[in-house]
Order: structure tokens, then sequence, then C-alpha cells
């Protein structure tokens, strides 16, 4: 996905959250985790697989709570953008 893109899915949906009333800290942490994935994917191909690797190079860096955060944000991300066969499991 180019960063032009990126930027204005991640927009989209960081409206979509304040429309939900998330609070500040919870957009403030979606937003946070949602780039470190995008920083981590590069010009790779978004796939499942791809998914799978930052999950799993997360799963090597911190405990299951902190790793479950950050795909809460994905597995809320994805569907948004008509890509829901990423969503992954806890």
């Amino acid at each position: 996905m180019d960063n032009t893109a990126y930027k204005n899915r991640l927009n989209a949906y960081i409206s979509h959250l304040e429309q939900d009333e998330k609070s500040r800290a919870t957009i403030a942490q979606y937003r946070r985790d949602i780039i470190c994935f995008f920083e981590y994917l590069g010009s790779a191909e978004l796939t499942k697989e791809a998914v799978l690797a930052y999950k799993r190079q997360l799963e090597l860096k911190y405990m299951p709570v902190s790793v479950n955060a950050e795909l809460s944000a994905l597995n809320s991300f994805f569907p948004l953008q008509a890509e829901p066969i990423l969503s992954l499991s806890f």
C-alpha cells in the first residue's frame, strides 16, 4: 500500500473512532499500533501471512496482554478497510 493510501485509511479510521466516542488514549494507542504495523510491513504486500508474521514478532518481544492490545487495534482497523480476512485470533 502506498504511503498516501495508508495515511488516508488511517485518518478515516481515526475519524471513525472519534465518531464512536472512543477515549483520546484509545485513539492515540490505536494510531501508534497501526503505524507500527505499517512500518513493519514497509513496501511488502498486505496479506494474512504478513499479519501473522507481525503477530509472531510481537509474541517474541511482549507479554500476551500487550500483543493482544496491538492486535485489537488491527482487528478493528482491517474490517473497515474491506480487509476482514486479515483479522487475527487472540
